[in-house]
């Protein structure tokens, strides 16, 4: 039987939630479709090399910046073109500017549009969006707050079909530093909504409490990196606060292996799968209730929800840090939930390939 013809647009590979889904299932795409990808902007070449040679055979990349893309977009709608696909998927607002054009001119395509947050990051954001909402046969999102902003803004009532964004099952052999030791970590953009230099403040006010609390940050500078290296600097935490840079998803257990407790103090989030991750992986949490979060922590028992949203609750946020990080046995029973939380969820790959038949066979009674 012919295998159908499938395009995945994205922005250029990162460290984010988005990319590392789009990773993780490039070699089932490649087996059950005739697959083809389009990376638009800078990539890191790290994770690009780490693709395996037969899948990477089938990525297109368009390593530049968003000024010099759009000379390049008929370029690109013209290569769209001659692979004509059956199936066409864009994930975060740049790659809604060809998948849009393309559809436009090409009607039967089917086109599917996948959200990953529940707010617009600026107005290109929104203006593309809302348009891939506008023009999409189906939306997939990435949690029930992503599902409910599609709604908010989508005028044609499009169906919105909730994916799994879980990249890795939970490794059967995990070691953790004991919780003697206060090693913390966050992993992800380093962008305003993370709130990161929120989290290094948090540090060291536990180190002023006597408490030798240590913070390794992950991920690529998203506009924030500034205001994270001068508060840094600023609390005189050079020693013991680290900015790590990216990893390769292959290294997720060694990585995490590393600490014991994730801090995230985001003001917005879709499903926030690097807290996902961490719990997998048996670290204790310490997050905001936003987004999807609150829909799959239950507070004391396999995370800590904190509230950063006003300053009148900053106090009682430390003090909350605290006393769970400095109860040992409180600790190792979150820990041990957190690692059965997502246990029964299909990955990213099977939830997607599984989305894609159904709605396939939807558009065809149609």
């Amino acid at each position: 039987m012919k295998k159908q013809k499938l395009l995945y647009i994205i922005h250029g590979i990162h460290s984010g939630g988005a990319e590392l889904a789009f990773l993780s299932a490039l070699e089932d795409l490649e087996k059950v479709y005739d697959f083809r990808a389009i990376v638009l902007g800078r990539s890191n070449a790290v994770l690009l090399a780490a693709i395996h040679d037969s899948v990477r055979s089938r990525i297109t990349c368009y390593p530049y910046p968003l000024p010099i893309l759009l000379l390049y977009l008929p370029a690109i709608v013209r290569s769209i073109r001659s692979f004509s696909p059956d199936i066409m998927i864009s994930s975060l607002w740049r790659s809604v500017v060809p998948a849009i054009w393309y559809k436009r001119i090409n009607p039967g395509v089917r086109y599917i549009a996948i959200l990953h947050i529940n707010k617009f990051f600026h107005v290109a954001d929104k203006f593309f969006t809302k348009r891939a909402l506008r023009q999409a046969d189906i939306v997939f999102a990435d949690s029930e707050a992503t599902k409910r902003f599609a709604g908010m803004h989508s005028p044609r009532g499009n169906e919105i079909q909730i994916l799994s964004f879980l990249t890795a099952k939970r490794p059967k052999e995990m070691t953790n530093p004991p919780f003697s030791e206060k090693k913390f970590c966050f992993v992800g953009r380093l962008h305003k909504m993370k709130n990161v230099p929120l989290a290094i403040k948090a540090i060291g006010w536990l180190r002023e409490q006597g408490i030798d609390a240590r913070l390794d940050i992950y991920g690529r500078d998203d506009g924030d990196c500034a205001a994270v290296k001068q508060t840094i600097q600023t609390l005189g935490l050079e020693s013991v606060v680290r900015w790590r840079g990216e990893f390769v998803p292959e290294n997720r257990a060694a990585v995490f292996s590393k600490y014991n407790f994730y801090i995230q103090l985001s003001s917005h989030e879709g499903m926030a799968m690097s807290v996902v991750e961490a719990m997998q992986h048996g670290l204790v949490c310490f997050v905001t209730p936003v987004g999807e979060i609150p829909a799959y922590i239950t507070d004391m028992e396999d995370g800590v929800l904190v509230d950063v949203s006003e300053r009148t609750q900053w106090e009682s946020t430390l003090e909350r840090i605290k006393q769970v990080a400095t109860d040992e046995n409180l600790c190792a029973q979150i820990s041990e939930k957190s690692k059965r939380a997502f246990e029964k969820r299909l990955d990213f790959s099977t939830s997607l390939i599984q989305a894609l038949r159904e709605s396939t066979e939807a558009g065809s009674i149609d």
